[in-house]
């Protein structure tokens, strides 16, 4: 497996996948509760969407409520929380038939949006955000409040994998070919603004040589980036910095979706940790069926500063 920075080039060995995930030295892998299309709040709960509807539960996998009913049934294909944790947007498909809903988490109904089919979701803020849908894998922005959606990626560039935003605004995109995908920066500047964004040179490239990726997570400063690669047997979590680049994850199963937890405050870390500003949660898929559960952390906790 080689990644490669545009700055340096780095190569990581990988060892053949394995029959249980096995986390990096200095991490560990806990099971957590739940199965699913979930997106995980600051306080530890999770909500959830698939089948009949939208569910929050608390951290310990305790049921709490039932945020919003559907009259149909689908599969869960997507789901983000917005910034300041006051509501979710949830897509649902089952191949044939899809929705995008937006329900507060201070309670339902849900409300309906649009009908593509979704693979990612960013939420911007309150009345924006931008989505990758399945069918063209383009980037396009979506009105919260109406439900209007329109391109934001040149169609001509390619195909988008996943995206990801950093505490600045700048977007993150990996697209290209499935055995060969770019990691591309665009500034905040470009996102915000009214023009397409240009695939492969419109922005800085920052990576190549990814294989199927499927999630993507950057940090708030965007020093670090992690990607959820999967290509089978080799299912991989990895992060990605300009001087170094490293295998967190060597997984059994496909991972479908990846979150990084920042903390609320900065931490002071002991000595010989390695440095990793909160923890991971990711949802692989066994044997492709519903998605579970599990957090990447370290393996000595840090200390917050006060």
């Amino acid at each position: 497996m080689r990644f490669t920075s545009l700055t340096a080039a780095v190569c990581l060995s990988l060892a053949s996948a394995a029959s249980a995930d096995e986390a990096a030295p200095g991490f560990l892998i806990e099971d957590l509760p739940g199965l699913g299309t979930s997106v995980t709040l600051s306080n530890g709960d999770y909500v959830t969407v698939g089948g009949y509807g939208i569910w929050r539960y608390a951290e310990d996998g305790t049921f709490l409520e039932v945020l919003h009913s559907y009259s149909n049934f689908l599969f869960g294909t997507a789901i983000a929380v917005d910034p300041t944790e006051t509501f979710v947007v949830a897509s649902r498909d089952d191949g044939i038939w899809s929705d995008i809903y937006r329900v507060d988490l201070a309670g339902g109904p849900g409300t309906f949006l649009a009908y593509p089919y979704l693979s990612d979701i960013v939420i911007e803020d309150q009345n924006t955000a931008l989505i990758v849908t399945a069918a063209s894998n383009w980037i396009y922005r979506l009105d919260l409040n109406t439900g209007n959606y329109d391109p934001k990626s040149d169609p001509l560039t390619g195909s988008v994998h996943a995206i990801a935003l950093d505490a600045a605004g700048n977007l993150y995109v990996a697209h290209g070919a499935y055995f060969d995908a770019y990691i591309e920066r665009f500034d905040a500047a470009q996102v915000a603004g009214p023009g397409l964004l240009s695939l492969g040179g419109g922005g800085t490239l920052l990576y190549h040589g990814l294989e199927f990726v499927s999630a993507l997570q950057v940090t708030p400063s965007g020093s670090a980036i992690y990607v959820a690669e999967n290509p089978s047997p080799d299912y991989r979590i990895a992060e990605l910095r300009a001087s170094s680049s490293r295998v967190l994850v060597t997984a059994s199963d496909a991972v479908r979706k990846l979150q990084l937890m920042a903390p609320s405050q900065p931490a002071q870390y002991l000595a010989g940790q390695p440095a990793f500003g909160g923890y991971l949660v990711y949802q692989p898929s066994p044997g492709g069926g519903s998605l579970s559960r599990k957090a990447l952390l370290p393996t000595r906790r840090a200390f917050p500063v006060r």
